[in-house]
């Protein structure tokens, strides 16, 4: 999901799909967000048992949990699906300014941009050094890393497209 121009940008986390009210919310993408631009930023809540939770996600920052990470996949509406692996986890302080980088001038770019983010990252995981060498789409996903709600920890989960 995406919010609309006429929609709050934080609509989804407490909506669903359809626009019912939710305490789970729905995974969407960031409403400055453009689904062909590089930079795809989806929020997500960690909720135990929910399906379309990141709860799996939420302890990815720590190198055993990331192994099991796997691709992710973003289906379109027009039946097309782009695939993304995983290249590094991080946990971070909700302020974390990095992450909300969206546009990029070219690859070269956003490879600087990818190692910044190493460089601020909470684990080194050996997954850093898959970082391809030309990127053109990123994935980041987004959930909080604490169990408790409205704690400032959030879990940040990057991917490259495949």
């Amino acid at each position: 999901m995406q919010p609309g121009a006429d929609t709050p940008a934080d609509w989804y986390l407490d909506h669903d799909a359809w626009g019912n009210p939710s305490v789970l919310g729905c995974p969407y993408l960031d409403a400055r967000c453009d689904i062909d631009g590089t930079h795809l930023l989806v929020y997500g809540h960690r909720a135990a048992g929910a399906a379309a939770s990141f709860e799996a996600l939420s302890p990815a920052y720590d190198p055993d949990a990331f192994a099991d990470i796997g691709r992710a996949v973003i289906e379109l509406t027009d039946g097309t699906h782009m695939e993304f692996k995983p290249i590094g986890a991080m946990r971070v302080d909700q302020s974390y300014q990095a992450i909300q980088r969206l546009g990029f001038e070219d690859s070269g770019d956003v490879l600087s941009w990818l190692l910044a983010m190493r460089s601020d990252q909470s684990v080194t995981d050996s997954a850093w050094t898959d970082i391809p060498s030309d990127p053109t789409k990123i994935l980041t996903l987004v959930t909080c890393s604490e169990r408790q709600p409205g704690r400032r920890g959030r879990t940040i989960v990057l991917f490259a497209q495949t």
